[in-house]
């Protein structure tokens, strides 16, 4: 129950990441846009697709802007007991509630 599963599109997401100490840290990231700036040869000319279902379109290279912001929450990779079976649930829980606080 503790595995997050991101099927919608959240703004932020609530993410995780697996540490070495056998912990997963729980974050939340947040997609601040995205910029354009169109590909250029050295001569400073506009580069075009040239071949496939783009072919005769000019490239693009596309940055997305995102932030993290670490939670401080950590639930235990592989849970023995129900002791640790119950934090991890609540632990996810405070998670979700402070995910949806900050949307």
């Amino acid at each position: 129950m503790a595995k997050l599963e991101n099927k919608t599109k959240e703004n932020p997401k609530l993410e995780q990441n697996r540490l070495s100490d056998g912990r997963i840290s729980l974050y939340l990231e947040y997609y601040l846009g995205r910029e354009e700036k169109p590909v250029l040869d050295e001569n400073g000319n506009q580069v075009y697709y040239e071949s496939g279902k783009m072919q005769g379109k000019p490239k693009f290279a596309v940055k997305h802007h995102r932030r993290k912001e670490n939670l401080s929450l950590y639930l235990i990779e592989k849970p023995r007991t129900p002791a640790e079976r119950q934090q991890n649930k609540e632990t996810l829980e405070l998670a979700v509630k402070i995910r949806a606080e900050r949307e």
